[in-house]
């Protein structure tokens, strides 16, 4: 909803592609594994048609740094840090 409010539209993938980024996160960074699974990460982005990708877990943005600057991306967790830091100092609660 607050993206349609902004003007933006989400794009919705298929059970498959949401099974590959699952496995890439479980048995890629999880397991330590994170460059093993990188192309396949990168395959997976490649069959989603966006203009900019949010990072909405964890996991994602460990794979950020492999990733071709092509491909723009929010970094959900980072946002959340940035705007936490922005809040305590205005009330300053540090």
């Amino acid at each position: 909803q607050i993206l349609k409010e902004r003007g933006l539209k989400s794009v919705d993938f298929s059970k498959e592609t949401q099974d590959v980024i699952m496995e890439c996160i479980y048995k890629g960074v999880k397991a330590g594994k994170l460059e093993e699974y990188v192309p396949v990460f990168y395959e997976v982005l490649s069959n989603i048609e966006a203009d900019v990708y949010i990072a909405g877990c964890t996991e994602i943005p460990m794979f950020l740094p492999f990733i071709s600057s092509e491909y723009k991306f929010i970094d959900a967790t980072f946002e959340l840090a940035k705007a936490g830091v922005e809040f305590g100092l205005e009330k300053r609660v540090f």
